[in-house]
Parts: structure tokens; sequence; C-alpha cells
């Protein structure tokens, strides 16, 4: 399915209210949105059954934009999963996570797995109001932050999740509990500080991290040595940074039970008893399966 070129004044491609929805090799493309949400509004959408969710897949969001907030997505007091999936090319931060209105208790969710955030306008995610879990993904190029925790945020995880070159940084948290997990946040050669975080809060939970420049704190091992390459395909469907020979990170994490990496290559390599930080696996093998057709007499 594809929505392209159509406009509202909240959810140009598609304004989803309650209720579950299941979006797969989906095509959002230049849609726009007067207020919120480029590509999709989704309005209080809860509840512990994931049926009930949102789940967005092998599906691309490119060229969307919102004038106010969420050039590709905006959660408003909703739940979702996006993965193995392309957001790039939004105006208005990329995925915008808040709440429906003040009284509200509970903020947005969203997991965010073997997924490309690049090259949006006004940064990749804002955690505005929620709780947000990345795993095996790539936030990267975009002009602003490539996540802000916002003040009333309530927790951000980043877990073996790449951020890199983002302009005014990759990671700045203004409020909310944050877990750093063998990650890597790299400047890219930007000129900003790849973290910057308000006085007065939580001590992170940070693990098997690195950074480029020592901003992020105590917690992150600091590297001048990540050797990333550049923003491309290197297999897989969503763009990524495929790390060189001599990353300081290769072989440096504790795998947890994580068995693939963004392109679905098998963690951790051959002959690694380690995991690689960051969204990619160095030398790892990438499983391509194929169908065959069914043959009848």
């Amino acid at each position: 399915v594809t929505f392209e070129n159509n406009s509202a004044e909240n959810g140009g491609g598609i304004y989803q209210y309650a209720g579950g929805a299941s979006i797969t090799a989906a095509n959002f493309s230049a849609n726009s949105a007067t207020l919120e949400g480029g590509g999709l509004y989704l309005d209080h959408i809860l509840g512990a059954d994931t049926s009930n969710w949102v789940k967005i897949s092998a599906s691309n969001l490119t060229g969307n934009s919102a004038s106010t907030a969420g050039g590709a997505i905006l959660a408003s007091t909703a739940y979702l999963t996006i993965d193995n999936s392309e957001i790039a090319n939004s105006s208005g931060a990329a995925v915008y996570l808040l709440w429906k209105n003040t009284g509200d208790i509970v903020g947005s969710y969203l997991l965010l797995t073997r997924s490309s955030l690049h090259d949006n306008q006004g940064g990749g995610i804002y955690n505005g109001h929620g709780t947000l879990l990345t795993e095996n993904s790539t936030i990267s190029q975009n002009s602003g932050w490539g996540v802000w925790a916002g003040l009333d945020s309530i927790t951000t995880n980043l877990s073996f999740t790449t951020l890199r070159a983002n302009t005014s940084g990759q990671l700045q948290r203004t409020g909310g509990n944050l877990v750093l997990a063998n990650s890597v946040i790299d400047s890219g050669g930007s000129a900003s500080a790849n973290c910057v975080t308000a006085a007065g809060l939580s001590v992170p939970t940070v693990n098997g991290t690195w950074s480029s420049d020592g901003s992020c704190g105590p917690g992150p091992i600091v590297s001048s040595s990540l050797l990333l390459g550049p923003l491309e395909l290197n297999g897989g469907a969503t763009p990524n940074h495929y790390p060189q020979s001599g990353s300081e990170f290769l072989n440096q994490a504790t795998c947890g039970g994580n068995t693939q990496d963004q392109r679905g290559a098998t963690r951790p390599a051959t002959g690694s008893t380690f995991c690689d930080a960051g969204a990619v696996e160095y030398g790892a093998v990438i499983h391509n399966r194929v169908f065959l057709p069914s043959l009848q007499r």
C-alpha cells in the first residue's frame, strides 16, 4: 500500500484513533499535516494486549512533513512498534512521543527495532512524554538531535543502537530515566558535543557503550577510534554504518540474547564469543531467504 501526497490538519497519511493497526510493506511519501503527524497521527491507542497496538514493519516513510511536530509519526498517548523500517527526509522532528492531555497518567510507548532514522529535519526522535526503547537501529545525520529525552519523558533505553552525525548532537536529556546498553555514540565529525544533560537528573544506567567524546558522562567508554563507515545499505533493508576493521568496540559487548543485528545478520559473528556494540555486527553472515514456488501436478 502507498500513501502519497495526502494532507490533513493532523495525520496527513493516516489518523488512527484507538484500536490496533497492522502496517506492513507500506510506503508513506510526501504526506503533510498543517499541525502534527505528517505521515501518521496515532491517538489514544493503549492496552496490555499488543494486538491493540499499531505495528509498522518493513515500511518506508520518506519526505513527510508537519508544521508543528512529528514529520513522519506523532504518537499521542499511543503504543506502537516499528521494525525493519526506514524513516527519512521528514520535516518537523521525525517521530514525536507525547501525551493526550495533562490529565493522562501514561505516555506513549515506542519499541524501535532493526530500523533507520536519517536525514530528517528537526531531529530523529523526541520523547516528550513516553517510554522509548530502541534496539539494533541507526539514528543518523538528522538536522537537530538524534534523540531528545524531554522534561516529561518516562524512560529512554537505547540498546545496540548507533547514533551518529546528528547536527545538534546525538543525545539530549532534560528529564526521565536513561539506559545506554552496548551502543555507539559518534559525532561523525560534527562540532557539537555528543550529549547534553540537564542538571539534577538521576544517574543513567550505562553498560558497554562507546562515545567519541566525554560529554556523555563517566559511563560510556571514550574512544577516537570508533571507525564507522558511511551511511549506506550494507545488506538488509535499511541504511546503517558498518564498523571498520580496527573499531575499538568490536567484540566488546555481552550479547544478552541479542541474536541479530539491524540487517538480520547473526550475532555474534562466527568465531566470536562477544557481540559488537552498535547496530551492526562486523563480519556477520546475513541469511537471505529464498522462496521457491510450490509445484502441483
